[in-house]
Order: C-alpha cells, then structure tokens, then sequence
C-alpha cells in the first residue's frame, strides 16, 4: 500500500499583502503620471531613469532616450557641473535650484527643480520633481520691462508737472505782485477822490449852514426846505464815500482773529438800536444760543448791523420780528440765518442786492447808499463764507451766511 505526503500551507496572509503591494504600486503611478508637473525617478549614479508622461512632454524625450545621461543631455552643462548637482543631492538628500533645461529640439525652458531622497528595499532613491516656470518667468521680464518704462513714464511726466508747477507759481507770483500793486494804487486812488469830493462837500455844508443862519428871518418856508435838502444830500454823498472806502478796505485790512461770542455781539447791537426797536416795536430774538467762533469782531458786528438794521427799515408791519439762528454744518463750518417778517425781496432782485449801489425800490432810497448788503458780502467771503437771500415778497427775508468756526 503506497502512502502520499503532503503539506498544506495557508498563504492568504501573502496574498493580501501581494493585492496590497499591486494596489499601492497601481496608486503611486496613477498618481505618477496624473502629476501636472514632470517628475523622474532615479537612483545615483544613475543606472535607471523613469519618468511620468508630463516629463516627456516637456522636454520631447522618450523614457528610453533619457536612460543615459539625462540631466547632461538636459542642462547641456560640462559634466562636472551635473556631477556637482548630483553629490550635492547625495550628500544634503534634497536640493532645490533653478535652471534653464533643453527640450529634445533645443527649445530653452526656465525650469525650478526639487530633488529629494528616499529609500526603498533596493536602497536609495531620488525623485525630481520638474516645474516649467517659463510662462511666468516671461510674465515677470515683461512686467519687469513695463515697470521700467512707467517709472521712466512718472519721471518725465513728474520732471514736466515739476517744470509747469514752477512757471505756474512763478506767473501766480508776478500776478500777485501785480494785483497787491493795482490794489494799493486802488487804495490811493479812492483816498484821494474822497478828499477831493469832500472838500467841496464840505464846504457846501458849511456854507449852506452859514446861508441858513444869516438869512434866517429872509428864508420862506419852500426855500428852508430846499436848504435842508442841500445838506441831507450833502451828508448822504458822505456816507457813500465812506462806505466806498470801507468797501475797498474789506479784504486788504484784516483784523486781528479771535473768539467772538455771537450771542454778546446781538447783544451789544440791541443795546446800540434800543431806541430804534421802541419806536418801531422791534424783537429780536436768538431761539438757541448761537456759537462761539475765532474771527474779526469789528467785521461781524458791521455783518449784523447791516442786516439788522435792513430788517428793521425795510419793513412796513406794526410789529417788527427779527430771528436769528445758527446751525454747524459740518466740522468746521456754521450757517447763520437773520430772518425777518418784513416786505420781502423780489426774486429777480435778490442777486443784484448784493452789488454796489443796488437798492430795492420802496420809496425809501434817499435813507439808503446802496452799499450796505455788498459790504456784508465782501466781509463774508473774506472771513472764508458764502451769502445768499431766501424771500418772498410780503412775508419777509431769510439772509443766509456761512462762516468758518476757526480762522484758518
């Protein structure tokens, strides 16, 4: 009787780690050749190259044609500047350098190239990891080259801007000097034409005073009144010559800037018009206190005057109310409103107000110089403001100004 022998052996355990290797090798080159960059793997000194598709590509070798001697056929550089690479990257175990690398036709590719090392049961190995970065290094130089000719572009347009700045400032100066020169010439001229003109005023004053007194018991009633006429007119003509002269000082003469309570220059105005407020039953009244601001004192209580007064005189109702209210309007600027309940201006009037010698047309004009409103004007905006009227005929007026609340 014959006996077989037999041994039985469980290699399951082998055959799943077999399925695992295959999977992990199947992984690592799918993920090998799906790599956007060119890769190669090799050992030192190189007896086996492998590269993935992109590599390929890149550089338009076949696998089997980069086999001998890839990095000399790729840096065409004299063997011992790859040598010198290569136990750099042996030595350190990773390298990262940049490099211009051949394509197969001899196209020139500025390349980044990272080396690392890692180990196997077959000993060490190296992976190099290839990233074409000519795109950007072309992007670069031309934006490198446009950055050049815009800073070249600034410069002349700078060296230009500076050129005309100094003409500009040069002409604004000669301008300046001309206008200050005209402006004192002005300045004489109006001084000389008030002495001039007041000379003869004066004299006509005086000796229509001293006509009066000597022919006192002569004179019928018409020709009293015509002599009262003489010097009213007299002293009216002096009033326009004063007020052309403050016109002209406006702007040229500035006073000193410093904290002007608004609330006691009202104040000092009502006091000063008290007797005129009794007899035509004026209020004045100021609803919120108004603000402290740093201008010239002198200036605003001629501002307030003159609108101040206009109200009252320019008003035909039995009791005569004036407002006046201020609002900030933003840091360093405040809008101030006179308001008053009087006749009210016309609209197509209420921009010609303001200039010299312009009155509206009540029956009154022989009270008024017709300078009074283009002072006003003049002196807010050489304090930094703007004026403007809102009104309506029978219901009143509404001046508005605006004023800096620092001097700048």
């Amino acid at each position: 009787m014959s006996h077989v022998n037999g041994i039985i052996r469980d290699v399951s355990r082998y055959k799943m780690v077999e399925l695992q290797l295959r999977d992990s090798e199947e992984h690592f080159r799918m993920m090998f050749e799906s790599s956007p960059d060119g890769l190669a793997i090799f050992d030192l000194p190189i007896t086996r190259f492998m590269c993935n598709h992109q590599f390929s590509q890149m550089f338009g070798y076949e696998q089997h044609e980069l086999q001998d001697s890839p990095w000399q056929k790729l840096m065409r550089v004299p063997d011992n500047a790859v040598h010198g690479r290569m136990d750099r990257l042996m030595r350190e175990g990773n390298i990262d350098f940049n490099a211009i690398l051949f394509t197969k036709l001899g196209k020139v590719l500025y390349c980044n190239v990272r080396c690392s090392r890692f180990h196997t049961s077959h000993g060490p190995r190296y992976c190099a990891v290839v990233r074409d970065m000519t795109d950007r290094r072309t992007l670069e130089f031309q934006l490198q080259q446009y950055s050049q000719k815009l800073e070249k572009l600034v410069e002349e347009r700078t060296q230009e801007l500076t050129y005309y700045s100094e003409k500009l400032e040069q002409l604004v100066s000669e301008r300046t000097a001309k206008l200050e020169a005209m402006n004192k010439e002005l300045e004489q001229f109006a001084y000389t034409i008030s002495h001039d003109l007041r000379a003869p005023l004066i004299a006509i004053e005086g000796f229509t005073e001293l006509l009066k007194d000597e022919l006192a018991d002569a004179l019928t009633d018409e020709s009293a009144e015509w002599m009262n006429i003489i010097v009213n007119s007299v002293q009216r003509m002096n009033h326009l010559i004063s007020d052309v002269l403050e016109l002209a000082r406006i702007g040229r003469v500035v006073g000193e800037k410093v904290e002007v309570n608004l609330n006691q220059v009202i104040d000092s105005i009502k006091q000063e018009f008290q007797i005129r407020m009794e007899e035509r039953h004026v209020t004045i009244s100021v609803p919120e206190p108004l603000p402290v601001i740093k201008t010239d004192l002198q200036r605003m209580r001629q501002v307030f005057q003159n609108l101040i007064s206009n109200a009252i005189k320019y008003n035909n109702k039995e009791n005569i109310e004036v407002a006046i209210t201020a609002e900030k309007r933003d840091d360093n600027m405040v809008e101030i409103v006179v308001r008053d309940n009087g006749i009210g201006i016309p609209e197509a009037s209420q921009k010609e107000i303001f200039l010299l010698f312009r009155r509206l047309q009540t029956g009154d004009e022989e009270d008024s110089t017709g300078a009074g409103l283009a002072i006003v004007k003049k002196i807010i905006n050489s304090l930094g403001g703007e004026i403007w009227v809102e009104s309506t005929v029978g219901e009143g007026s509404a001046f508005h100004f605006t004023l800096p609340l620092k001097a700048e």
